[in-house]
């Protein structure tokens, strides 16, 4: 895991499992690469990587 999302993954997903109970999270880590891959074939909902690959559009949280 990125160490940028170390310091404030762990609170955003308490804050978001408390908000909505039902839901389930995994989380994986991968090379950029094979987030990006992952990410193209719809395996991953979400993805963090450190560059923005071609056709992947852009979205603020």
């Amino acid at each position: 895991m990125p160490v940028c999302l170390e310091s404030f993954l762990p609170a955003l997903i308490a804050l978001f499992t408390k908000r909505y109970p039902k839901v389930s999270i995994e989380l994986e880590t991968a090379p950029n690469t094979q987030a990006l891959k992952m990410i193209r074939a719809r395996r991953f909902d979400i993805g963090v990587v450190s560059m923005i690959g071609q056709n992947l559009a852009r979205f603020a949280i």
